[in-house]
């Protein structure tokens, strides 16, 4: 069960909040060490959940989305042979864009409170917007939020 995207899906989707599905996916993780899952060299899963964990804990239907923007259309992770696309309209990543699971994340870039609908990089600027109506400036190099 841990390696099927369906269960994997209806899993990271339960609780009424991020804190909650956030915890949740933390379980998931646990469950995999104690399984030795995390270790299986086979199965990105684990890693992939916890590189993900800020993007599914906020919206569990980018399970699709991460899974093939950090492993691709033909990665042989048990997760990405079981992925289902979604039932509604979404961006379906063509090539590889994100972090690998086995590479290190370098920032997690937290202030926004709505969904974040761009971004624009230029040098060791950051700049997004989003839909709570704010733009944030961001330091590329510490992940520091410069500016509101």
């Amino acid at each position: 069960l841990l390696n099927d995207f369906a269960w994997v899906q209806s899993a990271i989707s339960v609780g009424d909040d991020e804190a909650q599905r956030r915890a949740t996916i933390g379980n998931l993780i646990r469950d995999y060490v104690e399984l030795d899952i995390y270790f299986a060299p086979e199965s990105n899963t684990p890693r992939f959940l916890s590189k993900a964990v800020h993007a599914l804990s906020y919206d569990p239907k980018e399970l699709a989305s991460q899974v093939l923007a950090r492993l691709g259309h033909d990665s042989n992770d048990p997760l990405a042979r079981s992925l289902r696309t979604p039932d509604q309209p979404w961006l379906e990543p063509t090539r590889v864009t994100l972090a690998h699971p086995r590479d290190p994340l370098l920032h997690v870039l937290k202030g926004h409170s709505g969904y974040v609908l761009s971004v624009a990089i230029q040098g060791d600027t950051i700049v997004s917007g989003s839909d709570d109506n704010t733009v944030r400036i961001w330091n590329a190099t510490s992940g520091e939020e410069q500016h509101v």
